[in-house]
């Protein structure tokens, strides 16, 4: 999809062609035509289903493979798990010689039953047909060699994730505090209260119904929780007294997407993740850099971002073990260092530090041939 490359892969791409001809290749959609824009890039729309469609499928490899014999590519780099599958199989038969797969969030953690094999399969054929496994996490690392996905090396880029943390974009100090009243007032958030907050999409694998019950546990008036992101009703729904509690409890608010969140991050003390499946989330990144301590569950690659000083990890689907680090945050925020959370985030996970290692590890792959 192009929300791909325009959010989770912003700035990326436009430092990139100092060093390469880059060509960025989604679906199409507005969002490809603004990457284009901002980060100076041709653009190649070509459609790709994300679930899958065995004839649609065929037709977005024959396109692709139509492009990579037009413009023989030094390099393809793939990220999403269905896109990445079609361009690995495509690049290899084109044989281009350097086939990257980076593997983040593996789909088939939260899968049973048939799909579970399937999905399995389908990133040990994308790792075959890579040339070059890229893990965004050591806990993606080690998920790579538990389910055998690949017999050749695995490589980190850096300390891992996708595309690092722009640090000045997400810095408190560019919010003003006028806009944190206004919100506050809004929202009718008090001085004396705490506030948690999740970012994400309102699913069930993201967690929102244990997180709703446990906040529902703490039967304390002064912590609030708000919600940032769209509900999706047909693909992963919650529950439905989830949804009540959410609509009956006055100290839980949802505020819908928001294309910029670092306004409600600003007005919050603790972002709270409590998903069941991730590669190497950016939202405990995102909310480091703007000073706010972590609860999160022990998903893949949040264990090289949270420690002692800058939150708390439970086990994923625990909504008494969320509750419990709930009410320690409630009774023990002072003991978090926010300074902390930002510098630990900005000195191993800024932009400026990731793209180097990115250009550095392209390089690499070139003089191996």
């Amino acid at each position: 999809m192009p929300i791909s490359l325009n959010v989770l892969l912003k700035n990326q791409l436009k430092y990139l062609t100092k060093y390469f001809e880059v060509i960025a290749v989604s679906s199409a959609g507005s969002e490809l035509n603004e990457v284009s824009t901002r980060e100076g890039v041709n653009t190649v729309p070509i459609e790709m289903k994300r679930e899958i469609s065995v004839f649609k499928d065929l037709v977005s490899l024959l396109s692709l493979m139509r492009l990579f014999n037009k413009v023989r590519p030094d390099i393809v780099h793939a990220n999403t798990p269905k896109a990445s599958l079609l361009s690995m199989i495509a690049a290899k038969v084109c044989g281009v010689k350097n086939r990257i797969y980076t593997v983040t969030g593996l789909r088939f953690e939260t899968t049973t039953g048939l799909k579970r094999k399937l999905l399995i399969n389908m990133e040990r054929m994308t790792c075959i047909c890579a040339s070059h496994v890229v893990a965004e996490s050591d806990g993606v690392m080690r998920m790579i060699d538990q389910f055998n996905l690949t017999r050749g090396p695995v490589f980190k880029i850096g300390e891992g994730n996708i595309n690092g943390i722009d640090e000045s974009y997400w810095n408190v100090s560019e919010v003003s505090e006028d806009a944190q009243l206004a919100l506050k007032r809004t929202l009718g958030i008090q001085e004396q209260d705490l506030v948690f907050i999740f970012v994400g999409r309102l699913v069930r694998d993201k967690g929102v119904n244990e997180l709703v019950q446990a906040f529902s546990l703490l039967h304390n008036g002064n912590a609030k929780l708000i919600l940032v992101g769209s509900l999706e009703e047909t693909l992963d729904p919650l529950e439905a007294h989830t949804l009540k509690t959410i609509e009956d409890n006055n100290n839980i608010v949802s505020v819908g997407y928001q294309s910029d969140v670092r306004l409600f991050m600003s007005i919050a003390d603790c972002l709270v993740l409590p998903s069941y499946r991730e590669g190497f989330p950016n939202v405990i990144l995102q909310a480091g850099a703007m000073g706010l301590p972590c609860i999160c569950t022990n998903v893949n690659g949040v264990e090289e971002v949270i420690n002692s000083k800058n939150g708390l990890i439970v086990p994923k689907g625990d909504f008494v073990k969320l509750n419990e680090a709930m009410i320690y945050m409630l009774l023990n925020y002072n003991t978090f260092d926010k300074a902390y959370c930002r510098e630990n985030v900005i000195n191993r996970f800024s932009q400026s530090v990731l793209y180097p290692e990115i250009v550095k590890f392209y390089r690499r792959v070139l003089e191996d041939v």
